[in-house]
């Protein structure tokens, strides 16, 4: 059975009514959801696709207005519900929700919270050089380099 999945740019087109595509995106996805409930195909969320989406939709560069962390997420919770799937990582996204709802995250601050619940749901530690992740993980798992 094929599986089916939107890209970010449909997810905001659907989510935004405001954008030009809006109609077609929500077409859209209404028909994938018929489909996939009388077995004619799958329907996926990627990490990637959400994270993309809390980014974009939150940032006040991008979107004017540009919509809360809070309204993001409650509008993938609302289309998980209706498409009746799971993120392609259930765990992954259970922790980012909590952590943009949490902190309030928004625009370029959702790939780092992404990271951050990828490294909490594995117990993996992150690398990096970027000093923001002090805020999002415990100390134990972010390893701070130094530019030299």
């Amino acid at each position: 059975m094929k599986t089916y999945f939107p890209d970010i740019n449909v997810l905001i087109a659907s989510a935004r009514e405001d954008h030009s595509t809006h109609a077609a995106a929500k077409a859209w996805l209404a028909q994938a959801a018929l489909d996939a409930r009388n077995g004619l195909c799958n329907i996926a969320l990627p990490m990637l696709v959400v994270s993309g989406f809390v980014r974009l939709v939150t940032h006040p560069k991008i979107m004017s207005p540009p919509n809360t962390p809070d309204e993001a997420l409650a509008y993938i919770d609302a289309l998980l519900d209706v498409l009746q799937i799971n993120v392609s990582d259930a765990q992954t996204w259970a922790t980012f929700r909590s952590l943009v709802s949490r902190q309030q995250l928004s625009g370029n601050d959702i790939p780092d919270a992404w990271l951050a619940s990828y490294a909490e749901a594995t117990g993996a530690a992150v690398a990096t050089f970027d000093k923001g992740f002090k805020k999002l993980l415990p100390r134990s798992q972010v390893i701070l380099l130094s530019p030299r």
